[in-house]
């Protein structure tokens, strides 16, 4: 993953870069956020803007990783 400015990474990804991060297409992130079946996001409302952002930490996607792993015997 790319460092941002100052060699800060990043707590949460946008939309687009939480799918890169768990292997989707931003639409298919997109539907599983419109169904509730997807990672848990945070859901960000910024100042003159009618629709929010959504941003998925990092930790969040990683523990929702963790849990649809499939077990093999």
């Amino acid at each position: 993953m790319k460092f941002i400015e100052n060699n800060i990474r990043p707590g949460a990804l946008n939309e687009a870069l939480a799918a890169v991060y768990i292997g989707v297409s931003p639409s298919t992130i997109a539907e599983w956020r419109k169904e509730g079946i997807g990672p848990r996001y945070r859901e960000v409302v910024r100042l003159g803007k009618s629709k929010p952002r959504y941003l998925y930490p990092i930790k969040l996607l990683d523990e929702w990783l963790e849990q649809a792993a499939v077990k093999t015997i």
